[in-house]
């Protein structure tokens, strides 16, 4: 599988998540335990595939890895609030599905920093 067609897989992947995490919340009983987690939510699973689509279209190599740190950042944080729904809502289905495809992209995203940041190491 080509670089190309490995982001655009990618790029898709981290939508379907941020798909799948609305999907999910849809579900979710609203309460006030749960509010600001929601919010946060929605954020930190939907900037994921924004972020990664913009490094993907980055001017340079620092631009790429910034913005490849920033949608890490953001899946750090989607899979941090999964986890906190799951504990409190396990019964749900779809939050283990949605937790479990959190620590799969987080895996990724963990990789592809460590390959950029010795890309950028060895450019220099």
């Amino acid at each position: 599988m080509n670089r190309t067609k490995s982001r655009i897989d990618l790029e898709e992947r981290t939508m379907a998540f941020g798909l799948s995490t609305l999907k999910m919340l849809r579900e979710v009983p609203v309460g006030v335990e749960l509010k600001n987690i929601r919010r946060q939510l929605t954020h930190s699973a939907t900037s994921v595939g924004a972020l990664y689509r913009e490094a993907n279209r980055a001017d340079s190599r620092v631009d790429y890895l910034n913005r490849l740190i920033a949608a890490q950042k953001e899946m750090v944080a989607a899979e941090y609030w999964l986890g906190l729904i799951k504990g409190l809502k396990s019964d749900l289905p779809r939050v283990s599905m949605v937790h479990g495809e959190a620590v799969e992209l987080l895996a990724i995203f963990c990789q592809l920093r460590r390959i950029a940041e010795k890309g950028r190491k060895g450019s220099r």
